[in-house]
């Protein structure tokens, strides 16, 4: 089972991402947790290289740069882990690129998606949960983040770029409503993690 954890910067998708393999492994499920970018050489030296610098790239450069990360991750670690029967959980994945690059960099999405299709080799989660918040909200989460660390991601993106990329997400649930379960994220994380597990209990899936 191929689960990913989605939605646009301070929604908490990485404390759920781990909370739920944590969760996972408790049950005695063999789990490999993934985040992007990273998990790989590529993919670490690229974080590194965007945390370190602080430097802006163009919304192409960032396209590509993501999608060769992402296929390092596909090839080396979620493929194998897959062909083993293991569960993996990431922490964001294509419909990342979808909502960021495309909605909120605006562009084409048909671009998207043929990057996205090469990068994953068409792989795709069995389970995504987008975690939703109100855009001002986020955006405030985000800059007392930058604050704590020092960056200035949230700042130098305004917040109609954060509002686009919430609503590219909304639009991507409504587009595969099977796949895709929008979760309220301004609640509180146990309540959060709650649901995730419920609705895993209610589907079979655990």
């Amino acid at each position: 089972m191929f689960i990913s954890i989605e939605g646009g910067d301070g929604a908490g998708k990485t404390t759920q991402a781990r909370l739920l393999a944590d969760n996972l492994k408790s049950l005695g499920s063999d789990v490999v947790l993934v985040h992007e970018p990273g998990g790989t050489e590529l993919g670490e030296m690229l974080r590194s290289w965007l945390k370190e610098t602080g430097k802006e790239i163009s919304p192409q450069a960032e396209l590509l740069a993501f999608g060769a990360a992402r296929a390092e991750l596909v090839e080396n670690i979620i493929k194998p882990a897959l062909a083993k029967g293991t569960i993996v959980v990431a922490d964001r994945y294509s419909d990342s690129t979808t909502a960021y690059q495309g909605y909120g960099h605006e562009l084409p999405l048909d671009v998207i998606e043929r990057v996205n299709s090469i990068a994953t080799q068409g792989i795709y989660p069995d389970l995504t949960f987008i975690l939703d918040l109100d855009s001002a909200q986020a955006y405030n989460r985000g800059i007392a983040r930058d604050n704590e660390s020092n960056e200035r991601r949230f700042e130098d993106m305004h917040e109609s770029f954060h509002s686009r990329v919430f609503r590219g997400f909304r639009e991507i649930a409504a587009n595969e409503p099977i796949r895709c379960t929008i979760i309220d994220s301004s609640k509180p994380i146990d309540l959060i993690e709650k649901e995730v597990l419920d609705y895993l209990a209610y589907a079979g899936y655990i």
